[in-house]
């Protein structure tokens, strides 16, 4: 969990992110919107890349790079599935009737700082918050995707440009 500031009340909040089934959870303080996985790739798109423009009008020179990830055994009982209902050989009916696209967005709004949207509730961030942010928000998509779909080879940077593509974002 990372701390945030809400709105401009500049109270700090948690925010947490966590996947089940083919859905993914954020939260911040008592605030919390589940998504299809879909969404979550799409949402995870979009903040980091506000979160890079909100560090270009920073004019931020520093290079860095950040990897996220679990290690651990798949087959052990305490594993990515260990909660999960286990049900080989089977696709999950995809919900699209949660938290939709078009209630979804960032942008950067000046130097360093990055609005997440998940109307009706817009989260103020730094650009650092928020790339961190979209990367766990990214590793739970991949983690519902490979739930959801396991034969879906199609990469989460595709489902992206996709949507921007559609969008005219590209």
């Amino acid at each position: 969990m990372l701390p945030i500031t809400h709105n401009t009340l500049l109270r700090q909040q948690r925010i947490q992110v966590s996947d089940e089934g083919e859905t993914v959870a954020i939260s911040f303080g008592n605030f919390s919107r589940s998504f299809n996985y879909e969404v979550a790739f799409i949402l995870g798109w979009m903040l980091a890349r506000a979160s890079r423009e909100a560090k270009a009008l920073l004019n931020e020179k520093r290079f860095g790079f950040m990897v996220t990830g679990v290690l651990h055994d798949a087959s052990h009982k305490l594993g990515p599935d260990a909660n999960q209902p286990f049900t080989p050989k089977r696709v999950f009916n995809v919900n699209r009737d949660l938290t939709p696209i078009d209630r979804v967005g960032a942008r950067a709004i000046g130097k360093g700082m990055v609005v997440l949207t998940i109307k009706p509730v817009d989260v103020r961030l730094e650009y650092q918050a928020a790339l961190q942010i979209s990367q766990w928000i990214r590793m739970h998509a991949k983690n519902c995707k490979r739930r959801a779909e396991p034969n879906e080879k199609r990469h989460w940077s595709k489902i992206a440009e996709e949507y921007a593509d559609q969008k005219g974002m590209s």
